[in-house]
């Protein structure tokens, strides 16, 4: 169903037109309400990352105003529409020759008894799943993530020194500069 979203752009918060769209899009969103009777508010203060009481959310709407960019309203049950795209058909095995090729070039050509360690990558996947795929035993799984791990903390150490560094300059350069790093 098509709703009437030119309220959205009233500038005068308390004229009845604006007033109205709120009622009428609160009324509509009580269907995506979760089961303490929240949603997520879209004002210019919440901006839907905090879920509010249907009546607060009236309220922060005519307070704070609508998130401008809010034109599809997902959060509360609109759907995007999609443009329809053109599908040539394409038979089974042009489809498995594309797909050969896709992951040819993803991965690059595979020889019949080529093997290399096991990786744990983070492209092209989850970690769990790359996982599953590449290491055959558990005791293989902990290796691969343990080496993940002490690579990490290479990467950050590497960057913790690059930032105090960077620190030193910047108390070299500015007179007083102090940095005081928040609490972890």
């Amino acid at each position: 169903m098509d709703m009437d979203k030119s309220w959205m752009s009233v500038s005068n918060r308390i004229s009845p037109e604006y007033k109205n769209g709120v009622r009428m899009f609160v009324a509509r969103a009580v269907a995506y309400a979760n089961e303490e009777g929240k949603i997520s508010c879209p004002c210019n203060n919440c901006l839907n990352h905090r879920l509010q009481p249907l009546r607060l959310v009236e309220i922060h709407l005519i307070q704070y105003g609508i998130q401008q960019s809010y034109k599809v309203w997902d959060y509360h049950g609109e759907q995007y529409e999609h443009p329809s795209i053109e599908h040539e058909t394409l038979s089974d095995s042009d489809v498995h020759d594309e797909m050969t090729d896709v992951l040819a070039d993803l991965s690059g050509p595979i020889e019949i008894g080529e093997y290399s360690e096991p990786k744990l990558s983070v492209a092209g996947g989850s970690r769990a799943t790359n996982l599953r795929l590449t290491c055959h035993d558990d005791s293989e799984k902990i290796s691969t993530m343990q080496k993940t791990i002490d690579e990490q903390k290479q990467i950050i150490d590497e960057q913790h020194k690059k930032f105090e560094a960077l620190l030193q300059q910047l108390q070299q350069v500015i007179p007083g500069f102090s940095f005081h790093a928040p609490p972890t």
